[in-house]
């Protein structure tokens, strides 16, 4: 077996078992809840914070596409949000937080955008939708640092292609063109 086909493989498990029907329920009421399905369903949290590592490369993605149509459907589909509950459970906080989700409010592409993932681009999410704490996909992108890897000028890239608006301005924060140009990032300035 080659790492492709294996990571392949694991994304499919990964996947599958975020899809599960059973949290068709959407994200837990309550800590005690939460602590619950975490019993419940040991590989959750395990899978809703890895899954995207063994899904970066397109053929991947494009051969585990059918299985983000159960969970990434929209934003407030009961699947993606009990994901999204477990993936912030940790990763948004330092400590174990079961309502975190609720406070940064990302549009469906909005964490995808870090991944590259092509396929809901290919399933037509709104690239442009905005939530969450930097905005737009093409914001967390760049926000994320991402120049300073090869792959993550093609999420530039593919974002771009696929209509993201480099002008869109959140609150506080900057266009990604401003912020590129006042940050010197001049190899993001060219691409823009």
């Amino acid at each position: 077996m080659t790492k492709l086909k294996a990571y392949e493989e694991i994304s499919k498990k990964f996947l599958t078992y975020l899809a599960y029907n059973d949290f068709s329920t959407g994200p837990c009421v309550s800590a005690a809840e939460f602590e619950q399905r975490l019993l419940d369903y040991p590989f959750l949290e395990y899978a809703s914070n890895n899954w995207f590592i063994h899904n970066k490369h397109l053929e991947i993605q494009r051969s585990v596409a059918h299985l983000f149509n159960h969970i990434w459907v929209k934003f407030d589909s009961p699947k993606y949000l009990s994901w999204f509950q477990a993936f912030c459970d940790k990763t948004l906080t330092m400590k174990r937080e079961w309502n975190t989700y609720k406070i940064t409010n990302p549009s469906i592409i909005y964490y995808p955008s870090l991944w590259g993932l092509q396929a809901l681009l290919d399933h037509g999410a709104n690239v442009n939708a905005e939530g969450g704490y930097y905005g737009s996909s093409l914001q967390v992108a760049y926000r994320n640092g991402f120049m300073a890897h090869q792959r993550h000028e093609k999420i530039l890239l593919t974002l771009l292609d696929a209509g993201a608006d480099m002008y869109i301005v959140r609150e506080k924060y900057r266009s990604v063109l401003e912020a590129a140009k006042a940050n010197e990032h001049n190899k993001v300035v060219e691409i823009l």
